[in-house]
């Protein structure tokens, strides 16, 4: 019950302990878990614990995040300490991250799971029983909330019990002004999961297919130090710029700043489903920015990007990921407009431009080498020449045909729904699928 107080005076308010275990961190779960002590603290007096806030304050998480939260104190609490469990009986609400191994003694009990790391049931044999292990709680709580459809299906399969999707709380930015960058950003914290050594190896790799000109920009929480010096020392000879403990202005900063967020959590990865994606706040933030966000399109981010092509790019392949970035970069509006038509399901390859010898752009100032490299591997049935329809790009789609017949490959040309004359950026998505439906085969000069 409330303490009423004596006569006339106010009651005093019911308390709230909001324990991460990776408060501390930088991360998500930080992020998330400051946004629940803000929530709370307009009903609540609220206190934020976790076993690696020693020297953490309200001030440093309201400056990494934006998020208020006045003189609400912080304070380091492990969760093997014995006072743990005192703490916890002593408030009216306890809402916690992750930590199903605390047992739930407030009046009210919260559990919020990012992922359902611990299994709820024993095994004999193989075979599971339905015996809670002694140190899982997550049945216990009041509610259990979560953060998505795919963790919301792996607490079903993993625990056999239902949970209420609550998606995070993400600030929504002004849009704000200023020229954007060649920039590529990955953001999160220094981590293997998060995949900054694989992210430079792509870079790498996006480079080698000819783009010039693009940095890549890593930013995020120093969580692992060692793991930052890999990361920069497979970086050295690249245009990679490290930002570390990026304040809530900054991180705004570099996504206004910034053409495309890679988000490629789990790509590449073989710790599924645990090292997927759960959520994905960079991506929602990238939208919220105007910012394009590619993404590993499996677990959260294929709930935030619905249509891909549309509201930001979803990947499946280290290939892929090069391919459509490189197109972005290349030609975004031409290769969005045929995106968002929703016909074509292949990869793409950029040329740079038509060829046009009034303007001293021959077959040399194009991408073809590269283009006969791709269809040598054999792996190529078909390929499509998306050309406008001009004097120009006509005379560039037959070069490509003489080209490219001799290596027994089919090439087509999309159909004249397109009108002569016009750019295919400024075609609508509906004609676009129709041109590409009734593409036709060209044939052997």
């Amino acid at each position: 019950m409330k303490n009423q107080g004596a006569a006339g005076e106010r009651p005093s308010p019911e308390k709230a302990l909001v324990y991460d275990p990776d408060l501390g961190s930088g991360g998500g779960s930080e992020f998330v878990s400051t946004a629940i002590a803000s929530a709370l603290s307009g009903k609540y007096e609220v206190t934020l614990a976790g076993a690696s806030a020693e020297g953490l304050d309200a001030r440093t998480l309201e400056e990494r995040y934006s998020i208020p939260l006045g003189e609400l104190p912080v304070i380091r609490l492990g969760p093997a300490d014995a006072e743990i469990h005192e703490r916890v009986r002593a408030v009216d609400l306890f809402a916690v991250t992750h930590a199903t191994w605390i047992p739930p003694l407030a009046r009210r009990n919260i559990l919020y799971c990012h992922f359902p790391l611990a299994t709820r049931w024993r095994k004999l044999w193989g075979i599971p029983l339905p015996f809670s292990m002694r140190s899982f709680f997550a049945h216990r709580f009041d509610a259990v909330l979560c953060l998505s459809h795919f963790t919301q299906s792996w607490i079903r399969r993993r625990w056999k019990m239902p949970s209420d999707i609550a998606y995070p709380y993400v600030p929504d930015f002004p849009l704000g002004e200023g020229g954007r960058k060649n920039q590529i950003l990955s953001l999160g914290r220094f981590d293997p999961v998060k995949r900054q050594k694989e992210i430079v190896g792509y870079f790498r790799k996006l480079l080698e297919r000819g783009v010039q000109g693009w940095e890549l920009v890593l930013a995020g929480f120093p969580t692992e130090p060692a793991y930052v010096e890999e990361v920069r020392s497979l970086a050295r000879d690249l245009p990679i710029r490290f930002e570390l403990s990026v304040s809530s202005e900054r991180k705004v900063e570099l996504l206004r700043g910034s053409k495309i967020l890679w988000n490629l959590r789990g790509l590449d990865s073989d710790d599924f489903p645990v090292g997927i994606e759960h959520f994905g706040i960079p991506v929602v933030e990238a939208m919220r920015l105007g910012t394009v966000p590619v993404a590993y399109g499996v677990g959260g981010p294929s709930e935030i990007i619905r249509v891909s092509g549309e509201e930001g790019v979803l990947i499946r392949s280290e290939e892929e990921l090069i391919d459509r970035t490189a197109d972005l970069i290349a030609r975004p509006e031409s290769l969005q407009a045929i995106e968002r038509s929703g016909a074509f399901r292949g990869t793409y390859h950029v040329l740079g431009g038509s060829l046009s010898p009034l303007k001293g752009i021959g077959p040399a100032e194009l991408r073809m080498r590269e283009l006969v490299a791709r269809l040598e591997d054999g792996c190529i049935q078909e390929a499509l020449l998306a050309t406008n329809p001009t004097v120009e790009g006509d005379a560039t789609a037959l070069y490509i045909a003489r080209l490219v017949q001799p290596l027994g490959i089919k090439v087509s040309r999309l159909a004249r729904g397109v009108s002569v004359g016009a750019e295919l950026e400024y075609t609508d998505s509906s004609t676009l699928a129709r041109a590409v439906e009734e593409r036709r085969e060209m044939g052997s000069a």
